[in-house]
């Protein structure tokens, strides 16, 4: 059997093979959080907070002898920083109930597609909260992401009464709905990168994630128990939910693996792959055809982020070599917690 420093050694000699895997382990990764979305398409009862609660209880457990082990503080090594630990677990929480909100109501592929302007939200938020610079290009990515979310929308204002001829035999009002939820969840997915990047490494990242699984399965029950939908899910939903917490944690893993073999700028840009992935899978399996509106829409987000990952990616290689604190690998470090 192969020692660690044996397989250190064998992937300094090959650095071109270790970043190969890396991008192999990133796409995967995006494949099982593909998976984790689609299956939460084919519930009937289960509420959205629902998801949430397993997919934080599966995490706590798999974090729980991590932290053990590395015999890590949960308070955190400082703990002026408490507060934006917190905070970080309460936006993270209710970004990915929302994001879960949007996949119950709108097409696999156009919530995916939606949720992921995080990326270019993300640069927009850090400019105001951090004082970063915010280039041209990132003011085009912006608003060519808010043109593919408008082309998803299809508001009948703008695109007539036959964009209300919906998928999945939606009524506009559940569309909107979702439409909703998928950008307030991109808005809190940005604001908790930015308190990530605020912290910067002072914090471990398992930390980080430890916290966002607690609180987010203390404020599920809290709302499950006031909707009074409290209870076990159903036999036909139960095996669903848990395989959305299973194949998301599964992703998780990989996507951490990926960063340590690859630099967090390309593995960033295969991720954004789950926006195909989510597409395909939504024709492949629901057999729904996405439109020639959200296509068009779905291919401007996917550009808007691919090119704001790429920019970044470009402009912050040379400038230093610990990347630690880097927005991209705060982006991918956090993003392993969502779906």
């Amino acid at each position: 059997m192969e020692t660690q420093q044996t397989v250190q050694t064998k992937q300094k000699n090959c650095p071109r093979l270790s970043r190969l895997t890396g991008l192999l382990y990133a796409t995967v990764a995006a494949v099982f959080a593909a998976v984790a979305s689609l299956l939460t398409k084919y519930t009937k009862t289960a509420e959205a907070s629902q998801f949430v609660l397993f997919r934080c209880i599966v995490q706590y457990l798999f974090l729980l002898p991590v932290i053990t082990y590395r015999r890590t503080s949960v308070i955190g090594d400082k703990r002026s920083l408490l507060k934006f630990i917190l905070m970080r677990g309460a936006c993270g929480s209710f970004a990915l109930t929302l994001l879960f909100v949007a996949i119950q109501r709108l097409p696999l592929g156009d919530a995916v597609a939606i949720s992921y302007t995080y990326s270019v939200l993300v640069g927009f938020f850090a400019c105001l909260c951090l004082k970063e610079t915010c280039s041209v290009f990132q003011i085009i990515f912006t608003l060519l992401t808010a043109v593919g979310v408008l082309f998803i929308a299809q508001p009948p204002a703008i695109f007539g009464n036959t964009a209300t001829a919906l998928q999945d035999n939606m009524k506009y009002p559940e569309r909107v709905i979702g439409i909703i939820a998928a950008i307030c969840s991109a808005i809190l997915n940005s604001i908790t990168y930015v308190i990530v990047r605020k912290m910067g490494s002072e914090v471990h990242f398992t930390i980080s994630m430890f916290y966002y699984a607690w609180e987010g399965a203390v404020i599920s029950i809290i709302y499950l128990a006031a909707a009074g939908n409290l209870e076990i899910p159903t036999l036909s939903d139960f095996p669903y939910i848990t395989g959305v917490a299973v194949f998301g944690l599964i992703a998780q893993i990989f996507m951490t693996i990926a960063l340590q073999k690859e630099k967090a700028g390309p593995v960033t840009l295969v991720q954004t792959t789950q926006i195909i992935f989510a597409f395909l899978f939504q024709w492949a399996f629901l057999g729904n055809t996405p439109s020639l509106y959200s296509g068009i829409g779905g291919i401007m987000i996917f550009c808007s982020s691919f090119g704001v990952t790429l920019y970044k990616f470009w402009t912050a290689a040379p400038k230093r070599e610990d990347t630690s604190s880097d927005l991209l690998t705060v982006i991918e470090q956090e993003r392993t917690t969502s779906v």
